[in-house]
């Protein structure tokens, strides 16, 4: 494991490194056999329409140059299943009318995979480096690196992120103690004792003037979370079902007992009770239950604030994705996925980075979602390769981890 030790003033822009710079790899191309999608399927329609009402575009222009992302999500978590022991990593590059995306695998691919391509019919770049980490030793990596260095005296992380192509762990520091130079040096020597001869990634530690990371609560975003007294609380994500029961999720560290959720759109109040969330180092997701049933309508409507959208269906999260925040306070933002299995504020991990800072102080628990798809429930922000941005832990979290069930039907 290779060390190295950056200082960087605060800035909130940064140079972005494309995928296609990556060094070291054997690459390939493989050819679809013509993409179409099929908006005979009523949910393939809404999600197209909800498109083209998110990108004021027409349906059929939303359909050439947005949609064909949602199959190659799709294709994406298959591969996170079928080549769990091999997949590293996914991007989108271009959403025009042809499309550009890479997959990457740390060993030769799999044999059906060109096969696999061309049955999606979207032309791939295929990639592959020996010894360079999968997805899931990735998951695995980052809490372990954050935890172990997030507790040295005098130092306080801010984030901790990898680069899939590079399995370059970057961790962002703050100084708090004033004995700077001791400090460091005990950061430097725990992030040494991390040395394992079998593992292939580096940490680099960089240094940034002030800190950044905030967990975004307190406000609201999709709808209201109250006290019963009236104070309002965090934001309330999408409607959810738990062994039967009905819920609305939020995030995690959205804390206190004797929260309502309070639906903007009809006025309505629902009484919430019992609550399981996530672990710190699976994500920030809180469920809450309440006795009525509850609508899937989020809060997300680009112009009307009292309209809403309709969620038909769940997708993961893939590197490029283009996504939707609403909130009341920061409103209606468009932003693209930019980096997997971050560690942020209060030691949450498993977070997913947009590109940018596009929420407010407060939307924590909100919905981020792709279409009709919900992808994301709000976390807050870090700062991540010297740039704030913009988290949410993805979805899927709360239906592996708590056996919650986002509702698609109305």
């Amino acid at each position: 494991m290779s060390l190295a030790l950056t200082s960087l003033a605060p800035s909130f822009a940064g140079d972005e490194v494309d995928g296609d710079q990556a060094s070291g790899w054997t690459t390939k191309q493989v050819s679809g056999e013509g993409y179409s999608f099929d908006i005979s399927r009523a949910e393939n329609l809404q999600m197209a329409r909800q498109l083209a009402r998110d990108y004021d575009t027409s349906v059929s222009e939303a359909i050439e140059q947005y949609a064909w992302q949602l199959d190659f999500i799709d294709f994406v978590d298959m591969l996170r299943e079928r080549a769990s022991d091999s997949f590293v990593s996914a991007e989108i590059l271009s959403y025009k009318s042809t499309p550009r995306a890479w997959i990457a695998f740390s060993r030769t691919p799999p044999v059906w995979i060109d096969g696999a391509i061309r049955d999606l019919g979207i032309p791939l770049e295929v990639r592959y480096k020996e010894g360079v980490l999968t997805e899931r030793e990735q998951e695995r990596l980052v809490p372990e690196v954050h935890y172990a260095l997030s507790s040295t005296p005098g130092i306080s992380v801010e984030s901790t992120s990898i680069d899939p192509l590079t399995s370059e762990v970057r961790v962002l520091f703050y100084v708090e103690s004033e004995q700077r130079t001791a400090a460091i040096l005990s950061l430097a020597e725990r992030a040494v004792s991390l040395r394992d001869s079998d593992s292939h990634f580096s940490v680099v530690l960089l240094e940034s003037e002030t800190t950044r990371s905030v967990l975004d609560s307190n406000v609201r975003g999709g709808g209201q979370l109250r006290k019963q007294s009236g104070e309002t609380g965090c934001t309330s994500g999408f409607a959810a079902t738990r062994a039967g029961e009905n819920g609305v999720l939020t995030a995690k560290h959205c804390t206190g007992s004797a929260y309502a959720y309070y639906s903007v759109i009809n006025g309505s109040t629902y009484n919430l009770t019992g609550a399981h969330t996530t672990s710190h180092d699976r994500g920030d997701i809180r469920w809450k239950k309440t006795t009525t049933s509850i609508t899937n309508f989020v809060h997300n409507h680009k112009t009307n604030h009292s309209s809403g959208v309709r969620v038909n269906q769940t997708k993961g999260s893939v590197v490029g994705q283009n996504v939707v925040l609403f909130g009341r306070t920061s409103g209606y933002k468009e932003d693209k996925v930019y980096r997997l299995n971050v560690c942020g504020a209060a030691d949450y991990c498993n977070l997913t980075a947009v590109t940018n800072f596009v929420s407010a102080n407060g939307d924590s628990g909100g919905p981020w979602r792709t279409g009709t798809a919900a992808v994301g429930i709000h976390h807050g922000r870090a700062n991540v390769d010297n740039k704030l941005r913009s988290m949410y832990t993805r979805i899927g979290v709360a239906n592996t981890d708590l056996g919650v069930v986002v509702r698609t039907t109305p």
